[in-house]
């Protein structure tokens, strides 16, 4: 039987408790827990000033500095210039390291000297625009002759990038020819004095004159100096060949300020390749005249054959010897001839008037030649080896595939392709066909696919062909073993 504890000790054993828990956790904080953390009555932890701790700093390496660009070019479209012509100007910037530099701000100041060098015009200035590197820009104040001194800046705008860079260049404007004035006198009548005789007699009757017309010239039109043309007219290649380029120029005009072309072609004999690769679609690359002039259409309607450019400039342009409005890069697509038409020409001058002009079509012609080679590559229906493929040319030379099913062999106008125990097939190359490539020696064409199940061999597949395969089961007959297994 067990007696029972007394309340007033129970409580103080459990007091005593307490006190010796309590003691102990302080011991232990003091001793090996580390610093106490205090709270504030408001939550917030007091301000503790930290010890500061020895670190290591490094050396700082120090920055490379900006270097200078460099002015590589300075082109003009003349050497010399005659006076009220428009200059056309390209300024070629790179970096230290001789890459092409885009973004950056380029400005020209001229100053004009006469050739005596005694008197000198107040400079004038104008911007180029950026082609990524080459800064285009024109320059027309060229009313007076003399020395055209051209200072060039390149200078960063938006900073960081590289330090500033010039190049300066002369340019002669010679007089325009001024022609000799012809002195026409003014003719005055000089009256003729009339005698009056004196009467005698009967007068006699004077028939009076009949006046006989003069038949007056209609005035003609003068007709216009100005000729647009395809240059050059008639252009042959071969169908190896990786580009080919003919111009549409203009000579002999006047203030021209726009032009809008619409020009057709045969796009199964050749096809545009695209002169501007970060734009949409197909464009053809803009001539000389336009390079700095705004271009409101360049587009190229490849499936049609047809070629669509308009453009204005910021000033009127004035030549007498043939410039370029477009370039057009062409590509064989096939042996033949396609004709280079210019449909439709609007040249228009600084008054808004229409430039009449004689227009002048081209042409190309893509021909066979010996050296010429065709490449492709063949497969054949339901094998991954696409080896010893007959190939032949026209002309009885023949190759056989390799096991990726490529070939090369002699160009001609027809090749034929034959392997056993499938349908034969031939490529002409005065047809319309995939051309995927040329490098000047050699073309290569698209995939040429052959067809399984042509077992007798007369080009045919049909029930005598599963009698064969039939006649042929468990045999070692590799023309019914259609998927060489």
């Amino acid at each position: 039987m067990h007696r029972p504890i007394n309340g007033k000790k129970q409580l103080s054993v459990a007091k005593h408790i307490r006190w010796l828990i309590a003691a102990l956790g302080l011991a232990i904080l003091i001793g090996g827990l580390g610093p106490i953390q205090i709270t504030l009555a408001n939550g917030y932890y007091p301000t503790k000033t930290p010890i500061p701790t020895a670190t290591y700093t490094p050396t700082a390496t120090p920055t490379r500095g900006l270097e200078a660009c460099q002015v590589t070019a300075v082109i003009f479209d003349q050497e010399s210039y005659i006076q009220g012509e428009t200059m056309a100007i390209t300024v070629r910037v790179a970096d230290a390291n001789g890459n092409p530099l885009a973004g950056a701000k380029v400005v020209a100041d001229v100053t004009r000297r006469d050739f005596d060098n005694i008197d000198t015009q107040a400079a004038t200035g104008f911007g180029l625009i950026d082609r990524t590197g080459d800064y285009d820009g024109s320059y027309d104040q060229t009313g007076a002759p003399g020395f055209y001194d051209f200072k060039f800046t390149v200078s960063d705008p938006v900073g960081g990038r590289f330090l500033p860079c010039m190049a300066t260049t002369t340019v002669q404007v010679d007089p325009a020819d001024t022609p000799t004035p012809t002195f026409t006198p003014t003719i005055t009548d000089t009256p003729t004095a009339t005698f009056t005789p004196t009467i005698t007699g009967t007068p006699t009757d004077t028939p009076t004159p009949t006046a006989t017309p003069t038949d007056t010239p209609t005035p003609t039109s003068t007709p216009s100096d100005t000729i647009v043309e395809v240059e050059p007219d008639n252009l042959e290649t071969t169908l190896c060949s990786l580009q080919e380029t003919v111009a549409v120029n203009v000579a002999e005009v006047t203030n021209l300020l726009s032009v809008d072309l619409e020009v057709s072609y045969d796009p199964t004999v050749i096809q545009v390749i695209d002169g501007d690769a970060g734009q949409r679609g197909v464009q053809v690359r803009v001539g000389n005249i336009f390079a700095t002039g705004n271009i409101t259409r360049n587009e190229v309607d490849t499936s049609n054959g047809r070629i669509y450019f308009t453009a204005a400039r910021l000033s009127g342009y004035t030549q007498s010897i043939p410039d370029g409005l477009i370039a057009i890069d062409w590509r064989p697509q096939r042996v033949g001839s396609s004709a280079i038409t210019l449909e439709r020409v609007v040249l228009t001058d600084t008054n808004g008037q229409e430039i009449s002009a004689e227009i002048n079509d081209g042409g190309i012609t893509v021909n066979f030649v010996p050296n010429c080679n065709v490449a492709g590559a063949v497969s054949l229906q339901g094998r991954t080896d696409f080896e010893n493929v007959m190939v032949t040319n026209s002309a009885g030379a023949q190759t056989e595939t390799a096991a990726d099913g490529s070939f090369v062999l002699k160009a001609d106008q027809v090749l034929t392709f034959k392997f056993p125990g499938y349908l034969s097939t031939e490529i002409d190359l005065s047809d319309p066909v995939e051309i995927v490539g040329a490098d000047g020696q050699t073309v290569e064409v698209g995939d040429i696919d052959l067809l399984a199940g042509d077992i007798n061999g007369d080009d045919q597949i049909n029930i005598l062909d599963l009698v064969g395969i039939a006649a042929a089961y468990a045999t070692d007959n590799n023309a019914a073993d259609l998927n060489g297994d």
